[in-house]
Protein backbone atom coordinates (compact mmCIF):
# COMPACT_ATOMS: atom_id res chain seq x y z
CA UNK A 1 0.00 0.00 0.00
CA UNK A 2 1.03 4.05 -0.46
CA UNK A 3 0.08 4.66 3.26
CA UNK A 4 -1.89 2.99 6.22
CA UNK A 5 -3.47 5.08 8.34
CA UNK A 6 -5.24 3.37 11.36
CA UNK A 7 -7.27 5.31 14.07
CA UNK A 8 -7.55 3.21 17.52
CA UNK A 9 -8.50 3.85 21.36
CA UNK A 10 -5.60 1.57 22.60
CA UNK A 11 -4.61 2.87 25.77
CA UNK A 12 -6.44 6.10 26.63
CA UNK A 13 -2.96 7.26 28.27
CA UNK A 14 -3.72 10.00 24.99
CA UNK A 15 -5.83 12.00 27.44
CA UNK A 16 -3.10 12.19 29.59
CA UNK A 17 -0.26 13.70 27.59
CA UNK A 18 -2.94 16.03 25.43
CA UNK A 19 -6.79 16.49 27.14
CA UNK A 20 -9.61 15.26 26.18
CA UNK A 21 -9.84 17.04 22.39
CA UNK A 22 -6.95 15.93 20.86
CA UNK A 23 -5.84 13.29 18.52
CA UNK A 24 -2.30 11.84 18.77
CA UNK A 25 -0.72 11.59 15.55
CA UNK A 26 2.09 9.10 15.39
CA UNK A 27 4.12 7.55 12.48
CA UNK A 28 6.93 5.60 11.22
CA UNK A 29 10.15 7.25 9.43
CA UNK A 30 8.43 6.26 6.09
CA UNK A 31 5.16 8.32 7.40
CA UNK A 32 6.52 11.87 8.57
CA UNK A 33 5.59 13.45 5.38
CA UNK A 34 2.17 12.63 4.95
CA UNK A 35 1.92 13.08 9.23
CA UNK A 36 2.44 16.39 7.89
CA UNK A 37 0.03 16.43 5.73
CA UNK A 38 -2.40 14.78 7.86
CA UNK A 39 -1.79 17.80 10.68
CA UNK A 40 -3.10 19.94 8.25
CA UNK A 41 -6.04 18.32 7.24
CA UNK A 42 -6.72 18.21 11.20
CA UNK A 43 -6.42 22.24 10.94
CA UNK A 44 -8.91 22.90 8.25
CA UNK A 45 -11.57 20.03 9.61
CA UNK A 46 -11.35 22.15 12.75
CA UNK A 47 -10.15 18.93 15.06
CA UNK A 48 -7.17 19.48 17.27
CA UNK A 49 -4.50 16.83 16.62
CA UNK A 50 -0.93 16.52 18.40
CA UNK A 51 1.86 14.95 16.43
CA UNK A 52 3.91 12.32 19.36
CA UNK A 53 6.84 10.29 19.04
CA UNK A 54 6.82 5.96 18.95
CA UNK A 55 8.33 5.06 22.28
CA UNK A 56 11.23 3.86 20.07
CA UNK A 57 11.77 7.63 18.67
CA UNK A 58 11.43 9.00 22.46
CA UNK A 59 14.40 11.24 22.90
CA UNK A 60 17.77 9.64 25.15
CA UNK A 61 17.02 9.85 28.80
CA UNK A 62 19.38 7.82 31.10
CA UNK A 63 16.77 7.31 33.25
CA UNK A 64 13.81 6.12 30.99
CA UNK A 65 14.71 5.76 26.72
CA UNK A 66 18.36 4.21 27.13
CA UNK A 67 17.38 1.09 29.18
CA UNK A 68 14.07 1.12 27.14
CA UNK A 69 15.70 1.23 23.11
CA UNK A 70 17.71 -1.66 24.79
CA UNK A 71 15.04 -3.72 26.15
CA UNK A 72 12.26 -2.51 23.46
CA UNK A 73 11.66 -6.03 22.65
CA UNK A 74 11.87 -7.70 25.83
CA UNK A 75 9.05 -4.92 27.22
CA UNK A 76 7.15 -6.34 24.70
CA UNK A 77 7.37 -9.82 25.31
CA UNK A 78 4.66 -12.20 26.33
CA UNK A 79 3.84 -15.32 27.97
CA UNK A 80 0.29 -15.29 27.09
CA UNK A 81 0.44 -13.52 23.61
CA UNK A 82 2.71 -12.61 20.61
CA UNK A 83 3.31 -9.49 22.16
CA UNK A 84 2.55 -6.98 25.51
CA UNK A 85 1.12 -3.40 24.59
CA UNK A 86 0.97 -2.59 28.20
CA UNK A 87 5.02 -3.34 28.86
CA UNK A 88 6.44 -2.46 31.58
CA UNK A 89 5.22 0.79 33.58
CA UNK A 90 8.31 2.27 34.52
CA UNK A 91 9.00 3.15 31.05
CA UNK A 92 5.90 5.25 30.82
CA UNK A 93 5.01 6.90 27.71
CA UNK A 94 1.68 4.89 27.43
CA UNK A 95 0.87 7.05 24.43
CA UNK A 96 3.73 6.24 22.28
CA UNK A 97 4.34 2.88 23.59
CA UNK A 98 0.98 2.20 22.40
CA UNK A 99 1.55 3.45 18.75
CA UNK A 100 5.32 1.30 19.32
CA UNK A 101 3.08 -1.90 19.93
CA UNK A 102 0.82 -1.05 16.36
CA UNK A 103 3.93 -0.43 14.21
CA UNK A 104 5.38 -3.61 15.08
CA UNK A 105 2.36 -4.99 12.62
CA UNK A 106 3.59 -2.66 9.98
CA UNK A 107 6.51 -2.96 7.29
CA UNK A 108 9.21 -0.30 8.12
CA UNK A 109 8.90 0.05 4.80
CA UNK A 110 5.18 0.92 3.88
CA UNK A 111 3.93 4.98 5.53
CA UNK A 112 1.99 4.25 8.65
CA UNK A 113 0.39 6.85 10.59
CA UNK A 114 -0.98 5.90 13.82
CA UNK A 115 -3.97 8.30 14.82
CA UNK A 116 -5.11 7.93 19.55
CA UNK A 117 -8.91 8.62 19.14
CA UNK A 118 -8.83 7.18 22.89
CA UNK A 119 -10.75 10.47 24.14
CA UNK A 120 -12.00 11.78 21.39
CA UNK A 121 -13.64 9.51 20.12
CA UNK A 122 -15.82 9.35 23.99
CA UNK A 123 -15.20 12.91 25.14
CA UNK A 124 -14.42 14.91 22.05
CA UNK A 125 -16.42 16.27 18.77
CA UNK A 126 -18.87 13.52 17.49
CA UNK A 127 -17.34 11.77 14.60
CA UNK A 128 -13.27 12.18 15.14
CA UNK A 129 -11.13 12.02 13.54
CA UNK A 130 -13.59 11.58 10.31
CA UNK A 131 -13.54 15.45 9.23
CA UNK A 132 -9.55 15.17 9.71
CA UNK A 133 -9.62 12.24 7.73
CA UNK A 134 -11.92 13.67 4.84
CA UNK A 135 -9.93 16.52 4.61
CA UNK A 136 -6.98 14.57 4.43
CA UNK A 137 -8.34 12.78 1.25
CA UNK A 138 -10.12 15.02 -0.49
CA UNK A 139 -6.78 16.87 -0.83
CA UNK A 140 -4.67 14.10 -2.26
CA UNK A 141 -4.16 11.72 0.78
CA UNK A 142 -0.79 9.90 0.49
Amino acid sequence: PDLIIDAATLTGAVKLALGPDTIGVMSNKKGVEARARLMTAARQAGEEAWALPLSHDLPNSEHLVADYDKNYNEVMESKIADLDNDGDAKFGAGTSKGGGFLSRAVAEKVPWIHLDIAYTAIEGPIGSPVPTLAYFLANGGT
